[in-house]
């Protein structure tokens, strides 16, 4: 799974900024989610919120959670 897929899924299970950091920083600890390269040596929280943030700006979070939407409309399954 890419990872601006993986965080679009935990930001569609909660809209908390905060739980999707943290999710994400947690998966990547775990090595359930890659990243393909570390540059900067950022933490995995720190990466999380810089993708989190990226993905607010640019856009992408919202068209891929509607796309989201179109297959689970309904979050309280």
């Amino acid at each position: 799974m890419k990872q601006n897929d993986f965080m679009t899924f935990l930001h569609f299970l909660s809209e908390d900024d905060a739980f999707t950091i943290e999710a994400y920083a947690n998966a990547e600890s775990r090595g359930i989610i890659d990243r393909k390269s570390n540059l900067y040596d950022l933490s995995p929280k720190e990466y999380a919120r810089r993708l989190l943030t990226d993905g607010k700006d640019k856009g992408w979070l919202e068209r891929k959670k509607n796309k989201l939407r179109t297959v689970i409309p309904d979050k309280s399954i």
